[in-house]
């Protein structure tokens, strides 16, 4: 008896590898586009198929929005007719005939959350199938915003949640874009041997580039080529893992075993502090500068060919979603942000302001921004770091801090004497703003007081760059 599904299914030939393999852990990992979501809402459909008795399963994602503006609308593409979706209880039913002839429903539990205790929460019960969607930050074309993706603890907390009982197979699905050799799935999938991922029950499957493309809108991976950087492109659209950065850090200083921790969370109390970058792909940074000057960073709003407009409107709702409680900070930008656009003179300092973030200028030079980044790296405070980075809220700005954000190494050999502007460069900058307007260069400790502007003899911090003999940054 078959089932009435919307479309006829024809899987790719990475998919169909990927449905025959019988291991627990299976990840697919694989470009924009690339059909990864259609190959898991298969999956589970195969195995409910397969089953002698209803299974359960549950699919998760970071954000509600993404969960159901995405994931959600990929499973009623291909099995809206078969199955009900209860919001109350946010559970997909599916009714369908089993091998065996006999109907059975199933349930698939659609999830959201960014955290190992919220995981742990809605893994409460026993599954069969959990399908961890996008679990690398993910370039969301839709919206032009990169997302965070989903922590090891996740991962961690729905292993141990397979177990129902009854069913023939047990599955761990992870679906996600290219990761960078810090990611953990980088060090969980593809740093092992044929050998040990077969004695560790694990399965990937890599997915070629353009291998979706008859699936997609004429032009699709075109344009996206044409928006983005040739990193950018390599991981998003090539599929290429991206391992290795030519040239020179910018911040040696920087570990990942001191500085980048798994997750942060703000201190009530303490205002928030939030950094700007502008362009065409414009960064809000989330952090707090707590006692002694230990500087978090907690996330990053990360868009592409959008402007300060949209940027705010982000911002504010990431501030009302993951910062609840939290309605004081301080602002600073890219002394650019003053500038008048050439289209209706407004700034984009004026934009903000409008919109409650109210900006003042950090330093506008690099030597002055790299060595108010570096004091802070190489400063601990209490036995603790001066700088903490969440690697999962903020993992553009962990990459780049790690290497990403470099000089270029030319031809023979010689290191460029700027930074590359890259897909790091920015939130790395709205970094080094925070820093330049939070601390004093020279003595190394905040701001005195941060509710007016500051009287120091021959220097306003507040002023514009490069006014009327005003000392630098660095002398202070």
């Amino acid at each position: 008896m078959s089932s009435p599904v919307v479309r006829t299914y024809t899987p790719l030939a990475s998919a169909k590898d990927f449905h025959e393999c019988p291991r627990q852990v299976k990840a697919i990992c694989g470009p924009v586009g690339s059909g990864k979501s259609t190959i898991a809402c298969v999956e589970f459909f195969l195995l409910c198929q397969e089953a002698t008795v209803p299974i359960r399963g549950l699919v998760m994602r970071e954000s509600y929005r993404q969960l159901h503006d995405s994931t959600r609308k990929t499973w009623d593409e291909w099995f809206g007719p078969i199955s009900q979706y209860l919001k109350s209880e946010e559970t997909m039913k599916l009714t369908m005939p089993g091998a065996d002839g006999i109907v059975r429903t199933h349930e698939l539990h659609f999830r959201h959350g960014r955290r190992e205790e919220e995981a742990s929460q809605f893994m409460s019960t026993e599954y069969a199938f959990i399908w961890l969607e996008e679990v690398v930050p993910a370039f969301q074309v839709g919206n032009n915003v990169i997302g965070a993706g989903l922590p090891k603890g996740v991962f961690d907390v729905a292993m141990m949640r397979q177990r129902q009982k009854g069913a023939h197979r047990l599955h761990v699905i992870c679906t996600f874009n290219p990761p960078n050799k810090h990611h953990w799935t980088y060090r969980e999938f593809f740093a092992h041997t044929p050998a040990e991922m077969e004695a560790r029950d694990y399965a990937l499957f890599r997915q070629p580039a353009y291998e979706n493309k008859k699936n997609l809108p004429p032009r699709y991976y075109e344009k996206l080529l044409s928006r983005l950087s040739k990193e950018m492109a390599d991981r998003f659209v090539r599929g290429d893992v991206v391992t290795v950065y030519p040239g020179e850090s910018v911040y040696p200083e920087c570990s990942e075993q001191v500085h980048i921790v798994d997750e942060l969370e703000p201190q009530s109390g303490f205002p928030l502090i939030i950094g700007f970058d502008f362009g065409l792909t414009p960064v809000a940074l989330i952090g707090q500068n707590l006692t002694g000057g230990k500087v978090r960073f907690f996330r990053e709003v990360q868009l592409w060919n959008a402007g300060v407009m949209k940027l705010a409107e982000e911002l504010s709702r990431v501030l009302k979603d993951e910062f609840p409680g939290f309605t004081e900070w301080r602002c600073w930008g890219d002394p650019a942000g003053s500038a008048k656009s050439q289209t209706d003179e407004t700034t984009c300092f004026e934009v903000l302001a409008a919109k409650g973030f109210p900006v003042q200028p950090g330093a506008i030079d690099l030597s002055s921004r790299k060595e108010a980044v570096k004091q802070r790296l190489e400063r601990f405070i209490d036995g603790e770091p001066g700088v903490l980075i969440d690697r999962h809220r903020c993992p553009i700005l962990s990459e780049g801090m790690l290497g990403g954000y470099r000089y270029p190494k030319t031809g023979d050999g010689r290191l460029g004497s700027n930074p590359l502007k890259n897909d790091f460069s920015h939130v790395v900058n709205a970094a080094e703003y925070i820093l330049t307007g939070e601390f004093s260069i020279t003595t190394g400790k905040s701001r005195r007081d941060y509710s007016r502007r500051e009287k120091i003899p021959g220097y306003d911090p507040f002023a514009p760059a490069g006014g009327g003999g005003q000392t630098t940054w660095m002398s202070r």
